[in-house]
């Protein structure tokens, strides 16, 4: 699945890059401008709430961050509205050099879904701790 070909894409930081910046506090703010550079392409709740939902979403990163190559691949946050549902977030961890997806991971409350390059069908579903523990097992 090629994805991302726009130059704004192109354009972003790989995930160690990010990762420093957040940690400098660099996505704090609620701006519209900052939680586009925190990684937010696409949302359907108000912007106001995307710098909580940053917070949470930096934090599943932390926790995978050794066990995934963080200088050749970039994220994105997207907030999806289903057909049918409540809204839920995401991250789609990309490589930079194919700009080929490789891993989605969907927060659906109590229960999230992994994907890994077959994007029809979730490789993993299962708690935050569960997909976690996937990474921390590779």
């Amino acid at each position: 699945m090629e994805f991302l070909t726009d130059k704004y894409f192109k354009a972003m930081k790989n995930i160690k890059e990010q990762i420093k910046n957040y940690k400098l506090g660099l996505y704090n703010g609620t701006s519209f401008k900052t939680q586009v550079n925190a990684g937010w392409f696409d949302w359907f709740c108000n912007h106001s709430e995307l710098s909580k939902k940053t917070k949470k979403l930096y934090s599943f990163l932390l926790s995978i961050e050794n066990k995934i190559n963080t200088i050749d691949n970039r994220f994105f946050f997207k907030n999806n509205m289903p057909l049918f549902g409540p809204l839920y977030d995401s991250i789609h961890i990309i490589d930079i050099k194919t700009n080929k997806m490789q891993y989605i991971i969907k927060f659906k409350g109590r229960k999230s879904e992994l994907y890994i390059k077959d994007f029809e069908k979730p490789a993993l579903q299962g708690t935050i701790k569960e997909i976690k523990n996937y990474f921390n097992n590779l």
